[in-house]
Parts: structure tokens; C-alpha cells; sequence
């Protein structure tokens, strides 16, 4: 009896073994039965009652085919049926709406068209949103909240898996439609012609429109390609509905990458218009409400005649040719009398042996490709005046993914700002990842001839303002872990000096503030924070959310002059309202401290270019503070983006006082240009005590 069960146990645990040796995809165009044809609402080529065989033919073959990842298009309506599948399924899904003519949420019109892709995957796989990528190269705004468009968008939806805790990266396609020009084409539209289908005057016109088509179908692939090869440092597989056959020269942008096709050859049809009788719809020579075609549709009905392979999986350079273990068809086979689609799908099982084979922390000794930036700083500040100076950023120069950042920065108003920081791995590397160790090595001088003070409190009054020279000095040794891709830890010492100087004993800076205050005074705190992060970038975020907590102490029984303890608590969230990617950015946190002989510089503030842009730097300050950003992220041109933006704010003596009298706010604009390795910002903010004008670095969160 012992050896029956350790035979089952043993077993059980080989084929536990296999299975997670291979992944199977999935991918099919489920055909949204419209033809995409009307204002108020698009012609639909069936019944209701016809519609829900064929969901559940689909559910149907798609347990049968029981693929890990399962890409869909043509999910009509994305969000109701995407949802509808994966619940039916028990899997995760993401999903994105591409065709949906002009609606907020779910309203608006053609009332029945919200078609779009969808990418499912078994729960153990951990799917994620990476991105959505625009490659139709037409006017108008596209999203799951926000449509309004009148040409056809064609999309690719990028989501990530973890194969043992390896990032493998899915592109999901859906291209343009368009029929090839070439020499079959020409010769059945000169028969169409003669046999009286179409006028003879529309000849030209014809042709003008399917080389056009065919132009765009060259520009989506290359643009395609082109945001392909930034992914290419991880395992990529590309699947969906492509529209052409393998040989069309728009595929040879795919395959200088490195992609190669699962199938062998193309003699699986997944167009067969001989085998499948949804096809028919496609052909007829009216639409579904009974109309002729246009000319243009009818050298498309003709087309649509000709059974072809149009559906594929490609995988990136980093499989292995031989990784393919199998492929096939799926929703080929009917169910209760009907075909799920008018597409055929297709599946194929890869090895993934070797796709966990290292750590996710294995970036920190890969050996990936240097990159450096430099951009000479020219500003002008409300708080520090003109600036100029130098920003460069370096990263892998020695082969270990570390990053060095610097900042030197002079202005007119005398701020004299010195900044480095080495990070080992990079902070946009190490995003999303786990890792074992991390190690940022920050130091930060930062002099202000003219530093702010109004006063303490809410209160305080932009009459009452001074000057006075403030000198900080601050090190950093800050030492991480990535518990998992969205958890991390962190812990440091933090030695801060500041000098201040140029004040008047009876000033209100003198009055307002111990005697720690007068001269230099210093703190050495040890700290903490643990973050989850779900940010699909460090450097600029469309997506995702963090959650920080941050707690720092010191005693001057210890080190230093003062004691002190602080605790902040910091939420983000981060969500694309629409593509061209319109991204909406929350912030709301809280910041705390207590102790004995505190320092001016170790009170929370608010005013400036991180907190409330409307107003001056350290413009409100005290012992607790609560602030809410909003901000409205959108494109213009090139690498430049737009923003707008709110900020509000307050401070109080200590958490007791909390209420809300005297809440400050301001609004305003924004501009961004966009590198890869940071972003450059300006920011016009606009208060009741007047304008601010700021140019900085990276986002403000």
C-alpha cells in the first residue's frame, strides 16, 4: 500500500513538473459580428439568441484548448465579455477598448459597438497591464472611461506574466483590415469591373485606396516593431490577428528583430472561407442591414473569398527555435451547430524550461547596454530665479545595472545645488522586479542665499516674509530589498547638517525658533519604509499604485542636536483616462514629527515645487501636514507632454487640530519633456498670493 501511494505521489508530482515546464497560448479574433456600419448603432449580422451559441461554442473550445495565456480581438463589448470569460474561466484578464465611437463609460454611440482586445492568464501567472501602444496613426481618443473617434483604432495590448517568477512579456495585435495591392488584386478588381460589379470610373480611386492601405499597413508594423524592440531584454510573445500572410513585406519588420513563427508553415487556414460559415457575412454583396456595398467593399468581399493564415504567434529572440513543442487549431470545430468566430484560432504549447532559470535580481550581473543622458539646464524659479547648470545620467557603465546620476546647479537668487546619487541596480531597472539587495548612495548640497520664512502655522502671513541664508548638507545610505515585484523594503542612516546664517536677532526667524536654530545644527537618524508599488515605470508612471510608509528617529543623547521622530503616510494612483495616453495622477499623503529642540528645517512644509505649487517655497510650515495633488498628464508633440494640475494643503501644530480652516489651494499648468531616463518639468502654478513658476526634474509625484 506504501508503494501504491508514494507511486501516486511521485506521480503526481512529475506531471506537477511537466505542466510547469510549458506554457500555452492562445490566440484567437472572436469576431464582433458587426460591420461596423451607422451612427446611432452599427448593423449586426445576427440574433441575439445566435450571438450567445456563439459565446458558448467559444467557452466551450476554449476549455477545450485549456491554454495558460489566451489573447482574444474583436471582444464585443470588451469590458462585459472579457470579464464574462475570464469569470467563466478562473482567470485574470486585462483589456482594452479600441472601437467604441464616441462615449463616457459605456454611453454614447454606435450604442452597440465597444469592441477591443483582451488578454487572459491563469491566475498562478500573475498578469499585469504593461501598456497599451497606438499603432493605427488616426485622429481621436480611445479608452475603456473616455471614446470619441470615428476611424477604425488598431492597438496592441501588452501584458506581462511570471513563468518562475521571470517577467515574459505578451503583445496582443489587432492590424488594419486593409486588402493587399498586388498583382492578384489587380487583376480580380479589372474582372469586377467587367462583370459590371464595380463602375468602370472608380478604377482609380480604388487603387489610390488600397495602396494607401497597404502604406499604413507598413507604417503599423513598423511602428510596431519599433516599440518591440524596447522590450526586447525580456522574453516577448507576440500573438493576434496580423491581417496579412507570414510573406507580406510588412512581416520582414518583425522578423529583422528576431521574431520567428510557432507554425511551421501556413497550411493550417485560420481564414478558411470554404470550411467556415460565418465567413459568408464577409462575402455577401450587402450588409447586415441590407445595403449595397461601396466599391471599396466589394473588391474586400472579393477578397475575403480567398481562405489564408492571418493569425499567428511569434516568439521573441530569446526563446529557442526548438521551444515550440506543439501548435494547432482551435475553434474549428462547431458547437451546438454553430462556429465560435469567423477566424479560426490558434494555439502553441512552448518550453519554458530556462525562462526561470535565473532570479529576477539576475539583472544586477546581466550584462545589458549603457545608456547615458546630459542636458544642460537653463530655468528660471520663483523661488531661486535664473538658473543654469548641467544634469547627466549614466547607467551600467560597469556592467552591474548601477545608475549615477548628478546635478550641478547655480542661480541668481543663490541657490547653489550640488546632487549624486549611485544606485545599484537602477531605480527604473529594479521597478516591478524582485531582488535581493539595492543600494543607494544619495548626497545633497543645497545652499539658499535668499530661504523663506513666513512664520509657523497656518496663519502666517506673506507680509511677515524673510530671508535669510540656509546651508544643508545631507548624506544618505539607503539599503533595499524587493521582497516581491510589488513590495519593497528599505533601511539607512541619514546624516543631515544645516547651517543657517544672515538673519537679524530680532528678527521673526530668531524669535519664532529655539537657539538650535541660529547657527549650524545636526541630526544622524537611522529610518525605514516599506512601499508597495504596482507602478508599470519609476520614471513615468501611467499605471498602478503605491502605498509608502516611511518612519524616521534620532536622539541627541545619541548623535546630534535634536531628537526627533517622524511618520508619513503616502498614497498614489496612477490610471489612463484615454489614448492618445491622457493619464490621470492622484497624491495624497501626511507627514508627522515630534521630539526636543527641533530645528526649522526638520518641520513639514508646504509651498514650492513639490507640495503646493501656487505658493513660495517653505511658504507654510509645522509639525504635521496633510496634502492632495491632482494632475492630468496628456501628450502634445514628440517628447513633450502637457499637464494640468491642482495642489492642496495644510499644516497644523499637531494631529489634534486637524479640520478644515484654512486649507490652501492653487492650480495650473504644466510641461514635460520626456527622456528615458528622466523627465524634465516646468510648472506654472496659480494661487490667491500670486504665481509660481518651477523647473525641475522628474515628476512632481
Amino acid at each position: 500500500m506504501l508503494r501504491i501511494i508514494l507511486l501516486h505521489v511521485c506521480t503526481a508530482l512529475l506531471l506537477e513538473n511537466a505542466a510547469a515546464q510549458s506554457l500555452k497560448i492562445a490566440t484567437a479574433n472572436i469576431w464582433s459580428g458587426v460591420d461596423y456600419k451607422g451612427s446611432i448603432e452599427v448593423g449586426e449580422y445576427e440574433s441575439p439568441d445566435r450571438r450567445e451559441q456563439r459565446v458558448q461554442s467559444l467557452l466551450g473550445e476554449l476549455r477545450r484548448v485549456n491554454a495558460d495565456v489566451i489573447a482574444l480581438q474583436e471582444v464585443n463589448p470588451v469590458h462585459r465579455l472579457s470579464e464574462r470569460i475570464a469569470d467563466e474561466l478562473g482567470y485574470d484578464v486585462i483589456y482594452q477598448r479600441a472601437n467604441g465611437g464616441i462615449k463616457v463609460g459605456g454611453i454614447g454611440i454606435p450604442t452597440n459597438l465597444n469592441e477591443g482586445l483582451a488578454l487572459l492568464a491563469r491566475k498562478e501567472l500573475g498578469l499585469e497591464m504593461v501598456d497599451v501602444w497606438d499603432l493605427s496613426r488616426t485622429s481621436g481618443l480611445f479608452g475603456n472611461s473616455v471614446s470619441f473617434h470615428v476611424d477604425d483604432q488598431n492597438i496592441a495590448l501588452v501584458g506581462r506574466i511570471f513563468v518562475s517568477e521571470k517577467a515574459v512579456y505578451i503583445a496582443n495585435v489587432h492590424l488594419t483590415a486593409a486588402v493587399p495591392w498586388n498583382d492578384e488584386t489587380a487583376t480580380a478588381l479589372d474582372s469586377l469591373i467587367r462583370h459590371g460589379r464595380i463602375p468602370h470610373n472608380e478604377r482609380t480611386g480604388i487603387v489610390r485606396l488600397l495602396k494607401e492601405g497597404d502604406e499604413l499597413r507598413t507604417e503599423e508594423f513598423k511602428l510596431l516593431a519599433e516599440k518591440l524592440q524596447r522590450l526586447l531584454d525580456e522574453p516577448v510573445i507576440l500573438c493576434g490577428d496580423f491581417n496579412v500572410g507570414r510573406g507580406h513585406d510588412a512581416m520582414n519588420e518583425l522578423v529583422r528583430l528576431g521574431f520567428f513563427h510557432t507554425a511551421v508553415d501556413e497550411s493550417q487556414l485560420t481564414w478558411d472561407a470554404e470550411e467556415n460559415t460565418n465567413i459568408r457575412f464577409s462575402t455577401q454583396s450587402v450588409d447586415a442591414k441590407g445595403v449595397g456595398l461601396s466599391p471599396l467593399e466589394v473588391v474586400a468581399a472579393w477578397h475575403d473569398t480567398k481562405s489564408r493564415t492571418i493569425d499567428y504567434i511569434l516568439l521573441s529572440p530569446l526563446f529557442a527555435r526548438h521551444a515550440v513543442r506543439g501548435n494547432g487549431l482551435f475553434l474549428n470545430q462547431r458547437g451546438d451547430g454553430v462556429f465560435a468566430s469567423d477566424h479560426f484560432g490558434v494555439w502553441s504549447e512552448i518550453d519554458a524550461k530556462g525562462l526561470g532559470a535565473h532570479r529576477d535580481d539576475a539583472f544586477l550581473e546581466e550584462s545589458r547596454q549603457t545608456d547615458w543622458d546630459a542636458l544642460p539646464i537653463l530655468s528660471y524659479d520663483t523661488d531661486v530665479g535664473f538658473g543654469y547648470g548641467l544634469k547627466g545620467f549614466f547607467l551600467n557603465y560597469l556592467g552591474k545595472s548601477e545608475s549615477i546620476d548628478f546635478v550641478a546647479f547655480n542661480s541668481t537668487k543663490g541657490e547653489r545645488w550640488y546632487r549624486f546619487v549611485f544606485s545599484i541596480p537602477d531605480f527604473e531597472l529594479r521597478q516591478g522586479k524582485k531582488y535581493d539587495f539595492s543600494f543607494d548612495l544619495i548626497a545633497d548640497y543645497d545652499k539658499y542665499l535668499a530661504n523663506n520664512f513666513f512664520g509657523v502655522g497656518n496663519q502666517s502671513r506673506k507680509a511677515d516674509r524673510e530671508v535669510y541664508t540656509k546651508e544643508p548638507l545631507e548624506i544618505q545610505a539607503v539599503f533595499g530589498r524587493g521582497a516581491t515585484r510589488r513590495i519593497v523594503v528599505q533601511t539607512g542612516v541619514k546624516v543631515r547638517t544645516v547651517r543657517n546664517f544672515g538673519f537679524a536677532d530680532t528678527s521673526l526667524f530668531a524669535r519664532s525658533l529655539p537657539s538650535v536654530n541660529h547657527d549650524r545644527s545636526t541630526g544622524v537618524t537611522v529610518f525605514g519604509s516599506f512601499r508597495y508599488d504596482s507602478r508599470n515605470s519609476y520614471i513615468n508612471p501611467s499605471h498602478g499604485n503605491v502605498a509608502q510608509v516611511d518612519l524616521e528617529g534620532g536622539s541627541q543623547d545619541i548623535l546630534g542636536d535634536y531628537s526627533i521622530v517622524s511618520a508619513a503616510l503616502s498614497l498614489q494612483t496612477y490610471r489612463v483616462l484615454f489614448y492618445p495616453k491622457t493619464v490621470l495622477a492622484l497624491r495624497w499623503m501626511m507627514q508627522s514629527i515630534s521630539g526636543s529642540n527641533l530645528p526649522t528645517h526638520t518641520f513639514v512644509t508646504l509651498g514650492g515645487n513639490k507640495t503646493l505649487r501656487g505658493y513660495p517655497q517653505d511658504r507654510f510650515l509645522h509639525r504635521v501636514m496633510m496634502l492632495g495633488n491632482v494632475e492630468v498628464r496628456f501628450p502634445i508633440a514628440w517628447r513633450f507632454d502637457g499637464v494640468l494640475f491642482y495642489d492642496t494643503g495644510n499644516v497644523w501644530r499637531d494631529i489634534r487640530q486637524i479640520g478644515f480652516a484654512y486649507w490652501k489651494r492653487n492650480n495650473g499648468v504644466g510641461l514635460r519633456f520626456v527622456l528615458d531616463t528622466f523627465i524634465v518639468r516646468g510648472d506654472l502654478g496659480f494661487s490667491n498670493e500670486g504665481t509660481g513658476f518651477y523647473l525641475n526634474f522628474g515628476h512632481t509625484f
